[in-house]
């Protein structure tokens, strides 16, 4: 019994002097997430009285920024941007990463943007959507923030646009 014991503690000794390579790859996915910002008016006032909508949107943004991966590519779509069409590019493109200091520039950036109290075109969401359709990526995500309804469209229709791709 001694000798097993002895050739068991000898088998582990040996085993624990040997380097094995450990690869621990994991598959990190690319992500472009285009998002659309309600930058109206109700989102800063609502029956005459002042509300907090649009901080809560922008630290919603600034969660995305922050969590943003080294594959990820943030792109932000001021719904004001839209109302004459679809032909404005994003406001904002954002790339993630896993330094700190980028990760802390695409928080700051998110943060010192100003909010315009403009109109909710559904434009916005179209173009974004049309671009998200261009991109190759993993994933890609849309996300939109809002509070109401959107200018021109009625809400019965909003399901409807996007059956039409």
């Amino acid at each position: 019994m001694k000798k097993v014991i002895m050739y068991v503690l000898l088998l582990l000794l040996l085993v624990m002097q040997i380097n094995v390579p450990v690869s621990a790859e994991t598959y990190i996915p690319s992500r472009v997430i285009n998002l659309v910002y309600d930058d109206s008016g109700s989102m800063i006032r609502t029956d005459g009285i002042y509300v907090d909508t649009w901080c809560q949107a922008k630290y919603a943004m600034e969660v995305f920024a922050a969590m943003l991966g080294e594959k990820d590519t943030l792109n932000i779509y001021y719904m004001s941007d839209y109302v004459s069409g679809t032909t404005a590019s994003p406001k904002v493109t954002l790339t993630g990463s896993t330094d700190s200091n980028i990760t802390t520039n695409n928080v700051n950036t998110i943060h010192e943007l100003v909010t315009d109290c403009s109109e909710t075109p559904f434009n916005s969401v179209k173009k974004a959507y049309e671009d998200l359709k261009t991109v190759t990526a993993d994933e890609r995500w849309l996300v939109v923030l809002t509070d109401g309804e959107f200018n021109g469209t009625e809400n019965s229709t909003v399901e409807n646009h996007f059956h039409e791709y």
